[in-house]
């Protein structure tokens, strides 16, 4: 039973691809308030500041 988990193991972890959720931006605290938000160029992209 464990080597049928090892090998279970082993293709989920080849086939796996890597997770590519936000796109980071950094702040220099120059978005802090809402009159002074980040401006959102792309819509289609998540972005977290």
């Amino acid at each position: 039973m464990r080597i049928w988990h090892a090998w279970a193991l082993a293709l989920a972890i080849s086939i796996a691809s890597p997770a590519s959720a936000h796109k980071p931006s950094f702040s220099n605290g120059q978005y802090g308030s809402p009159d002074r938000a980040y401006p959102v160029q792309n819509v289609g992209h998540s972005i977290v500041v």
